[in-house]
């Protein structure tokens, strides 16, 4: 595979599985230097494992993107690692509740809210401020299909 990216640093958020473990891995495979995030450790720790033991150089920062602090930490500690931040993949996702509406809980809908949709604010604007102090980055902000569709629940039958 072309090492098109070598040299370069990669951020993935939601890299512990799937597309974000994907992306993550693509990126090693070609090259990069590869910061992994997620909620979930122990798998962010395998995949980081599995890039490593393919010869790219993959850290793994545990961070919950809901959180602007743990961005910020994120974006600082990539840059520490690193150098710099030249790739950015906003990748996290979560589903809710399988909830009417009127049954929604406050606290899932506030953080399905700040995971899907503030998340990707507070990612860009600590990446961002890295990039354009370097001159120049790529961001990736991903979405599910969710992001243009329902899912319907009946109540009852």
């Amino acid at each position: 595979m072309d090492k098109d990216l070598l040299g370069k640093t990669a951020l993935v958020t939601g890299a512990a599985s799937g597309i974000g473990k994907a992306v993550a891995l693509l990126y090693g495979q070609h090259g990069a230097n590869v910061m992994l995030s997620d909620v979930d450790e122990t798998q962010g720790q395998q995949v980081t494992e599995q890039l490593n033991a393919g010869g790219a150089d993959a850290r793994f920062f545990k961070a919950d993107i809901g959180d602007p602090i743990q961005c910020q930490q994120l974006v600082q500690e990539t840059v520490s690692a690193f150098g710099s931040l030249d790739i950015a993949c906003n990748n996290a996702g979560i589903g809710g509740e399988m909830n009417l509406t009127a049954d929604y809980s406050l606290e899932g809908w506030q953080h399905i809210i700040n995971v899907n949709l503030n998340s990707v604010f507070f990612c860009l604007k600590y990446e961002l401020d890295v990039m354009l102090g370097q001159g120049a980055g790529v961001i990736v902000n991903m979405a599910s299909i969710l992001s243009q569709v329902g899912t319907p629940v009946r109540q009852g039958t």
